[in-house]
């Protein structure tokens, strides 16, 4: 019998300690969850008052005292202002869109233009490489030495035919009187990285067959400094007003120098010429 109404007693005391506990818990979370709620609510008061204030104050419409009104026009407006703001911040956030969407597209297509200017610019160096490793072969084969054309022989002529007509004898112009600079002029001259020999055009403008003749060619390069000279002379017939292709000794084309004016001129170091006409023979 003790036992039980030891128990009974026990078990009315825990629950009335329970019941006590559960109500502490309760009222401190009540008591935390309203303090929360109070907060959240001045914070969303304060931030709408002062949009408010600041959109009458812009807007010339705020002043101190104001008795005319009543509570609910003032309502009114303010909830008319604040969803005019609204659209306000709508239209520049769709604006600012619109703008970025913009500069999307511009970055685009700068992107793609890089990408061309670098797919030219692998191109170019390909050409580059192929130009130079042709190079390194013309320099690995031996150098073809230009021979001369043979002079043609003339049979001698007998003395005991004095009556027979003789063939018309050549005349040699050096400078001396009837030496003319512009009886044979360079018309044009080819040479590239690629070839060892260039290419000589020479016109004939005496009137008369040219046998033979003596060019000094004098190279320059792009900003008129002297490099070297060579003198070349030819035999070979040339008719009156007519142009005839010599092949000579390309200047250094070891050194990868080109003619400004030929197709390769970019990949190599550019020269020009001067041609002086220093002897020539008609016949």
């Amino acid at each position: 019998m003790m036992n039980e109404e030891y128990n009974d007693q026990f078990s009315a005391e825990y629950e009335k300690l329970r019941d006590e506990r559960e109500n502490e818990d309760f009222q401190e979370y009540a008591t935390d969850g309203c303090l929360k709620m109070l907060f959240f609510a001045l914070l969303i008061i304060g931030i709408s008052g002062v949009l408010v204030f600041n959109t009458l104050k812009n807007n010339g419409k705020y002043k101190r005292k104001t008795p005319s009104r009543s509570v609910s026009q003032s309502t009114h407006d303010s909830v008319t202002i604040r969803a005019a703001d609204w659209l306000d911040v709508l239209n520049a956030l769709s604006n600012y869109k619109s703008d970025i969407e913009k500069e999307h597209e511009k970055v685009q297509i700068l992107q793609e233009e890089v990408q061309k200017l670098k797919t030219e610019v692998e191109s170019h160096k390909q050409q580059l490489r192929n130009v130079r490793s042709e190079l390194n072969q013309l320099k690995k084969e031996p150098k073809k030495e230009v021979k001369p054309e043979p002079r043609p022989s003339t049979p001698p002529q007998s003395r005991a035919e004095p009556l027979r007509p003789s063939k018309p004898q050549s005349t040699a112009m050096d400078g001396s009187k009837g030496f003319r600079s512009d009886a044979l002029v360079v018309v044009k001259y080819e040479h590239d990285c690629l070839r060892p020999t260039a290419n000589l055009y020479v016109r004939n403008s005496t009137g008369r067959t040219v046998k033979s003749f003596q060019f000094r060619i004098t190279y320059y390069d792009m900003k008129g400094n002297m490099l070297d000279y060579q003198d070349i002379s030819k035999e070979i017939q040339i008719e009156p007003d007519m142009v005839r292709m010599v092949e000579i000794e390309g200047f250094g084309w070891k050194d990868q120098y080109v003619y400004y004016s030929s197709k390769n001129a970019d990949y190599g170091r550019q020269y020009r010429i001067k041609a002086e006409l220093k002897s020539y023979v008609l016949q």
